[in-house]
């Protein structure tokens, strides 16, 4: 089960788990423990729908602090992001867990985001949450509540195009995200803000060492402060599903 547990250490040089670096072990520290990925069309009801514009150039205009794609980008829409009910169970979360962290990832591009929110997984990631901009950012949706910031340009001009060149289907008046993963953890316990430089370094670390491609979408100052972190159990199927 995702978890933040309290591990009792009896010695400096007790050892830690596999997938651990903490330098300067004290007497008790947390770790956390993330679910497995688990696709996003699994936890989520979502809708993205719209013309979709094929002659959008891939360009992005800045205006004042904010940027957008140019000429509508891909003339697509997202009307909701809601969040399944019954899937804190497939998360391991309780519903009333606040401090969250969550990797995103996909079975198809090599795209690694790590995020937080204080504000629980059905309203801060999802609903009214950090997910609606993830998915408008992916598929360059043009809404003026989004700024389309450059770690996310690359990724969602390469996306853009395979749906261009019919890789990527629209079905059913929607579009789907069959391709991306999400793993979380979650506590009441820590302070996500703290950590989150660090998970999101320990995700491009192992994904390093299994000799992948690793294109991270964060470009925001983190902070890195060392906390135990086991990965997703299914971390490297997910990212061998992208070699084809």
């Amino acid at each position: 089960m995702n978890t933040l547990a309290i591990c009792l250490m009896t010695s400096k040089n007790a050892v830690s788990s596999k997938r651990t670096i903490f330098k300067n072990q004290p007497k008790v520290q947390y770790m956390l423990e993330f679910s497995n990925f688990l696709k996003l069309n699994k936890i989520v009801n979502y809708c993205i729908s719209g013309n979709f514009n094929k002659n959008w150039t891939g360009c992005y205009l800045k205006k004042g602090n904010s940027t957008y794609p140019e000429n509508n980008g891909s003339g697509l829409t997202l009307s909701q992001v809601k969040f399944n009910e019954e899937s804190y169970g497939l998360l391991g979360l309780d519903q009333d867990i606040r401090k969250i962290a969550y990797i995103l990832v996909s079975d198809s591009f090599p795209i690694l985001y790590v995020g937080i929110t204080e504000k629980g997984i059905r309203d801060g990631v999802f609903g009214g949450g950090r997910f609606a901009h993830h998915l408008r950012k992916l598929f360059a949706i043009h809404n003026s509540g989004t700024s389309h910031t450059k770690g996310w340009q690359n990724h969602a001009i390469q996306r853009y195009q395979k749906i261009l060149n019919q890789e990527f289907s629209l079905e059913d008046g929607g579009l789907p995200i069959n391709d991306l993963r999400i793993a979380v953890v979650g506590s009441n316990e820590w302070s996500p803000k703290k950590h989150e430089g660090f998970i999101l370094r320990q995700c491009e670390d192992f994904i390093k060492e299994k000799g992948l491609e690793c294109e991270t979408l964060n470009t925001a100052s983190t902070q890195k402060e060392e906390i135990k972190v086991d990965l997703p159990e299914n971390f490297l199927e997910i990212l061998k599903a992208r070699i084809k």
